[in-house]
């Protein structure tokens, strides 16, 4: 709901985190904002069926990330959710 309210154009989230918002958008029904530009995922495991689920929740124009290293240091690798 803050992603739309506050029409965000990048976020970073732990996969844990970014499971709750895509949890949240598929009761509601809907997708990610159409503003969010950049969403980087990482800080553990980024699975494919759960890409799989996240990326029709997606705009278009959405560019998700997967990026590794985040707790040492944001990004130190990045694999693009189309390539992984």
């Amino acid at each position: 709901r803050t992603l739309h309210a506050f029409a965000v154009t990048h976020a970073f989230g732990t996969t844990r985190d970014v499971r709750e918002w895509l949890a949240v958008a598929e009761h509601a029904g809907q997708g990610f904002p159409a503003s969010l530009r950049t969403l980087l995922i990482g800080a553990a495991p980024v699975r494919a069926d759960f890409l799989r689920r996240l990326a029709p929740r997606l705009a278009p124009a959405t560019t998700a990330w997967c990026v590794y290293g985040a707790t040492e240091v944001l990004p130190v690798a990045r694999v693009a959710l189309a390539d992984k």
